[in-house]
């Protein structure tokens, strides 16, 4: 499930429902914790359009339109919303539009944001072994002035995807996620070219996690208000039990040198079988607070960790 908080306080949500298959779903609730019945009448939508669904990342325009992103079938699929959970039938003529990067077994979006012009921008994977980009015009089809095709597979080999993404104020594109056992930050320009500024000159910044983990899994990434990222996720270092990992990057891509004695990384065991954080958010103080899950025994508890900007 993912949500998005609105200014207003009202709390959307995305995620998977079942009927005869899996379905896409969303629901919305008030400030006051009760469904909105303003939206689909119940405050809840099921979405099934044939094939197995689900969507995994949200997003809220500023025109209050809310837009998914996930998988139908094989493909990726995004879909926009009217305020009132109707499909937005001026995206692509239906409410959602269906991607596909060349794979017939397995594709999704994982995450999804809307830039200052309203053209969508969702991020994925492909069978992952690859990463997957796809800009959408205002009208939901593919934008020819991102990369030619609307779109971009990413692969520089090995287990590969990208789980988050951020949209900068001039319109360059930030992905996150997995190559191999390290995470990789990159930046792309609104043209879909590789931000060759970015990083150690590369257009990404491959963050090696500490203690040679056989496995990582990237969660989320939170651009703080001094431009600084944050990354979350976790390390697998035998088994199947991992560890929280919480990196801080630079504006320009580059460990931060005043983050947990300079490293720019953290990895933190809370003696669970299986601990990961997931998301991440900035306090007025600057402290950043991460949400995450941890296994101690049969069952998952959730808890929040509270990190001093410069641990």
């Amino acid at each position: 499930m993912s949500m998005f908080l609105q200014a207003d306080g009202t709390l959307t949500a995305a995620g998977i429902g079942w009927q005869n298959d899996s379905d896409m779903t969303a629901s919305r609730w008030t400030p006051a914790g009760i469904f909105d019945t303003t939206f689909n009448s119940t405050g809840q939508l099921n979405l099934n359009q044939s094939g197995g669904q689900n969507a995994y990342g949200i997003t809220v325009q500023a025109d209050g339109k809310t837009v998914l992103t996930g998988y139908s079938g094989t493909d990726v699929r995004v879909v926009r919303l009217n305020t009132n959970g109707s499909l937005d039938t001026s995206f692509n003529g239906t409410g959602y539009a269906t991607t596909n990067f060349g794979s017939t077994a397995w594709e999704a979006g994982y995450a999804v944001a809307v830039q200052a012009d309203g053209m969508v921008v969702t991020v994925g994977a492909k069978d992952e072994d690859a990463g997957v980009i796809a800009r959408y015009t205002t009208a939901g089809v593919l934008d020819t002035g991102f990369n030619t095709t609307g779109k971009i597979t990413v692969n520089r080999g090995g287990r590969e995807f990208l789980t988050d993404l951020a949209i900068q104020a001039d319109g360059k594109i930030l992905t996150f996620g997995i190559e191999g056992a390290d995470f990789v930050l990159s930046r792309y320009n609104t043209d879909g070219s590789v931000d060759g500024t970015f990083g150690a000159s590369l257009g990404y910044t491959r963050i090696v996690v500490p203690g040679g983990p056989t496995e990582c899994d990237s969660e989320r990434m939170l651009v703080l208000s001094d431009g600084s990222l944050i990354l979350t996720g976790s390390a697998r270092y035998s088994g199947v039990y991992r560890d929280i990992v919480v990196a801080r990057l630079s504006a320009s891509g580059v460990l931060h040198s005043s983050f947990n004695g300079g490293t720019g990384i953290l990895v933190l065991n809370l003696g669970g079988n299986d601990d990961v954080a997931i998301e991440a958010g900035e306090m007025s103080d600057g402290s950043v607070v991460v949400g995450f899950k941890t296994n101690r025994d049969i069952q998952y508890d959730f808890g929040v960790l509270k990190i001093s900007p410069n641990l």
